[in-house]
């Protein structure tokens, strides 16, 4: 998804969803792209209001990412070294609305341009591209092969270029009730076809729902089933089954 920092279009889904088969939801990007020249040592702000709602900061993201013709430049979000933590409280851990451009640790990854290293500071960013040419910056969420992420960003700047998604948000929200699995065989003979798996995903491990999107979802382990037959699958929300059952076979 690509969007201009200037202007709101509209509620967008910022999400990395790694545990389904729909792979148009696998990364996201708020992207700047400006309009006049603009080199590196031009950019004074970087800074992103944000929440999770789902997952946290894990393998490169939630991050900047300055494209220039000489390379990447990546600046990652969450605690030194590992940048897997970006939720907790501390301004080294969670920089939500801090100027990423005046962070003095080694979050600059410069690995991409000659010279550079994957712990970098600012200085020497500064020193292999501060003449050079942007072509445009992005704030990237994209590590969903991990563990799945839903972020609400409410304001992205780019200098003095702010974005403000509609409703003051840019992940779709909603408030859903806690909904529990309840699974029921109902025969011991299946009575319809069998289809391949056609994806494997981490099952979970409790009987409660998780809420990915403004739906529920649940990763069932079929080894835990008492083998072939037919399956009946509800979910119990406040002690009542909801309406429409689904059903499957296993063999």
């Amino acid at each position: 998804m690509k969007f201009s920092l200037a202007t709101a279009p509209g509620p967008v889904v910022f999400q990395s969803i790694g545990d389904d088969a729909d792979t148009s939801n696998d990364y996201s990007f708020l992207s700047f792209a400006p309009s006049a020249a603009l080199t590196f040592s031009q950019i004074t702000n970087l800074s992103a209001v944000y929440s999770f709602s789902e997952g946290n900061c894990y393998g490169g993201s939630l991050r900047w990412e300055v494209d220039t013709a000489l390379g990447n430049l990546n600046i990652y979000y969450g605690a030194y070294p590992n940048f897997t933590d970006c939720t907790s409280v501390g301004p080294t851990i969670n920089q939500s609305g801090l100027n990423m451009i005046s962070q003095g640790d080694l979050r600059y990854d410069t690995s991409q341009i000659a010279g550079g290293a994957f712990y970098d500071t600012y200085a020497h960013a500064v020193a292999l591209l501060g003449t050079t040419p942007i072509q445009d910056v992005a704030l990237v969420l994209g590590s969903g092969w991990h563990a799945d992420q839903v972020v609400t960003p409410s304001n992205v700047t780019v200098n003095t270029n702010t974005f403000v998604p509609a409703n003051g948000g840019s992940t779709l929200t909603c408030t859903l009730p806690t909904a529990n699995i309840q699974i029921d065989k109902i025969s011991g003979s299946p009575t319809g076809s069998v289809n391949e798996p056609l994806t494997v995903q981490p099952a979970d491990n409790n009987t409660q729902f998780r809420v990915v999107g403004c739906n529920y979802m649940y990763n069932l382990d079929t080894s835990s089933l008492s083998g072939a037959g037919r399956y009946e699958v509800q979910a119990v929300i406040g002690g009542t089954p909801a309406t429409g059952a689904a059903f499957f076979d296993l063999r």
